[in-house]
């Protein structure tokens, strides 16, 4: 069996890591990885697969340059399966692999975030240029699964929930050790709006006065970093803040905190690292 995955992006991200231990289950089949955008931290993590990674860059496109190209690229060779890890220009995309498989999924890791006039674009378009028979929604939880199912442009396909898998340790490695004179507290997150670092680093920013020996580590980078570094700097509290980008060993950093805390919004879906701090037994908030 031969099964293209399709991502929008190769960031470090919810998507694209279920993309990364969905194939890492499947190795007897055939895999392949087409990435809109640029190339990105994922990117080598796919390749270390032994798959083939291509990276199209064709994101900032039109409209319709963007579905040529994907046209021409996704037909150029046969697959039993097309696995889309995102909603990002999805009528495109469905329209550009209509004719390529009889059997296509889209993952969506977020809740809805589309308005009605976005929607009512996307329907028009699928009108217009076509979409594959067989579509089926794959939502990681049910709160997503809601936030679509009754839209106008995603209320046609069969939607089911699929949760976010990730890599369980063969035993606890760690047993938490919690000392109010060395707090150390974590979040993991790419820096981005759909989170709310924001607000964690205000909070601690309050609760740093009590327990003054306390750390905050953020393990991710994105579009905020910026904001965020002066945001620490306007508190005065850059001793007590390590941003530590991105990091592909995520399970180390959990292994060493007392606290895990995980500041999101409701734009978010289910963040695997949630179910990943607990694996690894740190506490939660």
């Amino acid at each position: 069996m031969k099964i293209l995955h399709i991502s929008p992006y190769a960031l470090r991200g919810g998507c694209e890591k279920n993309c990364f231990h969905f194939i890492s289950a499947s190795l007897e089949m055939s895999h392949q990885v087409l990435v809109l955008g640029e190339e990105g931290p994922m990117s080598q993590d796919w390749k270390g697969l032994e798959i083939r990674v291509e990276h199209l860059n064709i994101l900032n496109s039109n409209l319709w340059l963007f579905t040529q190209i994907l046209k021409e690229i996704v037909q150029s060779e046969s697959y039993d399966w097309i696995i889309y890890w995102s909603t990002v220009r999805i009528s495109q995309v469905l329209s550009a692999i209509q004719f390529s498989t009889l059997h296509v999924r889209i993952y969506l890791g977020n809740p809805s975030g589309y308005n009605t006039f976005q929607l009512w674009k996307e329907k028009i378009w699928s009108f217009c240029k076509g979409k594959p028979k067989d579509v089926k929604l794959m939502a990681c939880s049910k709160f997503v699964s809601n936030s679509f199912k009754h839209q106008i442009y995603f209320k046609g396909f069969p939607m089911e929930v699929s949760y976010n898998p990730i890599e369980i340790p063969e035993s606890n490695p760690y047993k938490n050790q919690f000392n109010s004179e060395d707090i150390q507290v974590g979040m993991v997150a790419r820096l981005d709006p759909i989170k709310n670092h924001t607000l964690l680093i205000q909070a601690f920013y309050e609760v740093n006065k009590k327990y003054p020996s306390m750390v905050l580590n953020l393990v991710g980078d994105g579009s905020l970093m910026k904001f965020l570094n002066e945001l620490v700097i306007e508190l005065k509290i850059t001793e007590k803040v390590k941003f530590w980008g991105d990091q592909k060993d995520v399970y180390a950093f959990l292994r060493q905190w007392d606290l895990f805390i995980y500041s999101t919004t409701l734009q978010e879906g289910l963040g695997s690292v949630v179910i990943e701090a607990m694996a690894n037994g740190t506490w939660m908030e």
